[in-house]
């Protein structure tokens, strides 16, 4: 090996990391801040519009909206939200500030992981720039806020447990950041609501890396046991629902479209809310009609494997070809060829790592897997395989999700705590 490939590729001492991760967010905030001075999200409590943050004016239908609510609004944000109308009556700080902050914090988050070596951050600044320059055009036609909330969320929970493994970590040190580790870890479920699938195994995964430190484990737990637990067990007591949605069976059945809709019961109560609204989803009919056709799609896949196979496979393919348009909003500038490449950048080196993963099962060291960065890898495969095949229509937006994870070019096995 050359001299200079060694410079390139040779572990940086912690010292050394940290100056060069803190050089290359300050490069990348003189480019990032231009780029974003001027874009603004969707809010959360807006979605499919049944609601508006004007509707809770009371302490009495605060209670009612957050005891009744059914549709996948994020909760936090979207309570978050309903205060600062409240106080301000407008959405500022939610949508102006908010947004592009998620965006700009994402990135900067994923160059840390990428700050082991040289070589890695420079690719890693080279595909945040190229993914930031991407994500205001492709997303620009349906900028929810909860896309760019969720990647910032999962790299900061990634980032506080590998600190909080640390065993040379002092003890406040070390508690502290395993206490952000599992608020970003509930907060990114209560983000997404299909991360609740992949909540267990990250939670058994998180505790497996502090085992060491038994104090540790349970200031972990304490945010995810009060927040994604204390709402689980509302959904689950007064409403049957493991998951916050009562929309997902409609999501997939757009992507499912050749299954014939089971028969579905009429619901009563859609009435808008509100002039100018559209239909009131926020009904367990709605929720009793999603489950009837998530129940149709999985005897069709049951009884129908093969063809199933073919489906998704054909689906993972078209998510993966990284389309840059939807619906109406069909962008044709040149540099969103750029924007694609190094997309595939990024699914090329997660591919490798899932080969690495597979390596290492084998060989029997399958521990390597509670490493951050081998769940980052894990988290990163799943949402891929979520968003391909669990809605369809959308995929230039859904991949904006990814974007970040995808730039911080985990290795498997990663440090070894």
């Amino acid at each position: 090996m050359s001299r200079a490939t060694s410079f390139l590729l040779a572990p940086l001492a912690p010292a050394a990391r940290r100056r060069h991760y803190w050089l290359a967010v300050a490069a990348f905030t003189i480019i990032a801040v231009p780029l974003l001075w001027s874009y603004a999200g969707s809010a959360a409590t807006l979605w499919m519009y049944i609601f508006h943050p004007s509707d809770i004016a009371t302490w009495d239908q605060l209670v009612a909206y957050v005891a009744n609510l059914r549709v996948p609004i994020p909760i936090l944000l979207s309570l978050a939200e309903i205060a600062e109308y409240r106080m301000t009556g407008e959405l500022t700080v939610m949508t102006r500030v908010l947004y592009p902050v998620a965006i700009y914090l994402g990135f900067a988050l994923a160059l840390w992981p990428a700050s082991a070596a040289r070589l890695r951050l420079a690719v890693a600044f080279v595909l945040a720039v190229v993914y930031l320059w991407g994500l205001r055009i492709v997303h620009f036609a349906n900028p929810q806020t909860y896309d760019v909330i969720f990647p910032p969320l999962v790299l900061a929970y990634v980032v506080l447990l590998e600190q909080a493994a640390r065993a040379d970590r002092v003890a406040r040190s070390g508690t502290l950041s395993a206490l952000g580790a599992g608020l970003a870890l509930t907060l990114a479920e209560l983000s997404r609501p299909f991360f609740i699938y992949l909540l267990p195994f990250l939670v058994v995964a998180g505790c497996l890396a502090l085992r060491r430190h038994r104090r540790r484990v349970a200031t972990f737990l304490l945010p995810l046991v009060l927040l994604s637990g204390g709402w689980h067990l509302h959904i689950a007591r007064t409403q049957g629902q493991l998951t916050w949605t009562n929309h997902s069976g409609y999501n997939l059945a757009r992507n499912w479209s050749m299954i014939e809709m089971p028969p579905l019961v009429d619901e009563i109560g859609s009435a808008p809310l509100a002039p100018d609204r559209w239909l009131n989803l926020n009904t367990p009919e709605h929720a009793e009609n999603s489950r009837r056709i998530s129940a149709a799609i999985v005897a069709y896949i049951r009884a129908h494997p093969s063809q199933a196979a073919g489906h998704a496979l054909a689906k993972l393919r078209e998510f993966l070809a990284i389309p840059t348009g939807y619906y109406r909003w069909q962008p044709d500038h040149p540099g969103l060829r750029l924007y694609r490449w190094a997309a595939w950048v990024g699914l090329v080196w997660l591919g490798a790592q899932l080969v690495a993963a597979g390596v290492a099962f084998g060989r029997r060291q399958g521990w390597k897997i509670v490493a951050a960065e081998s769940q980052l890898i894990a988290i990163t495969a799943a949402m891929v395989l979520v968003l391909a095949l669990g809605e369809a229509g959308e995929e230039a937006r859904l991949t904006v999700t990814l974007l970040p994870l995808l730039a911080a070019l985990p290795v498997f096995g990663r440090p070894r705590s």
